[in-house]
Parts: C-alpha cells; structure tokens; sequence
C-alpha cells in the first residue's frame, strides 16, 4: 500500500510540475485501490504520521473529487505486470483506449462502493522510560511489547520462547524512533514528505538544534546525521551515518 500511496503522489505532483493548479484541472485521477481513495477523500488528519502527509500532498495539488476508482481488471497500468504476458499493442487494445466504461455515459461509471469502512489502522508504541533501571531491561521489556503485537496480528508466525536478535534490534529501533518523535516531531514531519534517505535540507527550520546535522530519515523512519564520511562507502552504513539523538 506504500507504493499506491507513492503512484498518488506521483500524479499530484505532475500536476503541479505541468503548472495544472487543481482549481481549473479538468480531467480524473484513477486509481483501482479502495484504501487509497478512502483515505484520499477523508479528513487526512484522522490518519496516522505517514498516511496523513502524503494525502496532504496530494490534496495540496489535486482535488479530492478528481479521483475516481477503477476496477482492477479495466485498469490499463496493469497491463503489463499482472494479467497474462504482457499488453496487446494493437490500436483497439485497452492499453490505448483504455477501459471501455470511458466510451458510457459518466453516470454508467463503476463506483467504489461505501468507502467510510475503510480505516488505517495502525498502533502507538508508549514507553515510560523512569520505569526501567538498565538499557538491557527497557530492551527486553519492549521486544516482548512489540512481540505481542506481533503475535496478535492475523495470518503471522507467531514469535515464541526466548526472545532472538531480530526482535532486540526492532526494540532497539523503536526505542530510538520514540525518543526522536518526543524530540524532533516537525523535522520528521517535514522530512516524511519524501522517501527514504533523500535530502531535504530545504524542508527544516533553520532554527531547528539539528539543523546543520543535515538530517535525514533512513529506511526505518529514523534521524540520521549526514557528514562528509557518508561517502566512504568502505566504512559502516550505521558508522557514516549516525543516529540522531
């Protein structure tokens, strides 16, 4: 659903690149994801951090009421990745005239149906760290939370017997993730409105106390510090591109 989220933005943001302002865009946004366009035609504030940005965007450059849903099977980008081997490049196919509801009456259009149902759900990790006495207590402590959500979760191997590596290192991320969040919530904010490590220096307050740390969000979501030692790609990715705390 990330990535559907991404296609979105890509066409908000082509919109806005051609100089289209959404006031006197005429024309429709498809897309054949019903989470996608419920969350697009919601209040985006009623979505977690990462949901609600990115329909910001989107909002910001296109108009709800733009967007339209098309059945999977009629959607002309699947073409050529999901049904048989490939688009048929003749000019009647559906890959140059698209789906053919487009030649009915507008009112003939297929609909998404009810899409108040459709919700982002999602969990809010809280910590008290006065509780703990030791970093290998707060650790443990938060794999065997993180294990339990794991673990209530449907369709999931479910995590048993002593805890393993994997499950401390995702403790230890989110330990750090929620200790950034308290601290620096408008840089994550402004520096989520794009991927994973790219650059957003124009994006942060120059006010802001990590501000000439030349931050960045990593795979995982969280702050690191960008240095002239991120080119020596012989050394650490973890080394040259340390934690923000």
């Amino acid at each position: 659903m990330d990535q559907e989220k991404r296609y979105k933005l890509i066409n908000a943001r082509t919109v806005s690149n051609l100089g289209l302002p959404s006031q006197s865009f005429e024309g429709s946004f498809w897309t054949d994801s019903r989470t996608a366009l419920s969350w697009i035609k919601a209040d985006p504030r009623n979505y977690r951090q990462f949901v609600s940005f990115r329909v910001s965007e989107i909002l910001e450059h296109t108009a709800a009421s733009d967007w339209r849903w098309v059945p999977s099977k009629g959607n002309p980008a699947d073409e050529a990745t999901k049904w048989g081997s490939g688009p048929y490049f003749n000019h009647e196919s559906k890959w140059f005239q698209g789906p053919r509801f487009l030649w009915l009456p507008e009112s003939e259009w297929p609909h998404p149906g009810d899409l108040t149902v459709l919700h982002h759900c999602s969990y809010t990790l809280t910590i008290d760290f006065d509780r703990f006495s030791s970093w290998n207590r707060l650790q443990r402590a938060t794999a065997y939370a993180l294990r339990f959500i794991h673990n209530t979760a449907k369709k999931q191997p479910r995590y048993v017997g002593q805890l393993q590596q994997p499950e401390l290192h995702a403790a230890e991320i989110a330990i750090f993730k929620l200790v950034q969040q308290e601290s620096y919530p408008d840089e994550i904010v402004a520096l989520s409105t794009k991927g994973p490590n790219e650059i957003r220096q124009d994006a942060i307050d120059r006010h802001s106390p990590i501000y000439r740390l030349l931050p960045m969000l990593d795979n995982n979501g969280m702050l690191r510090k960008r240095g002239r030692i991120g080119t020596a790609e012989e050394i650490s990715y973890y080394v040259r591109y340390p934690i923000t705390m």
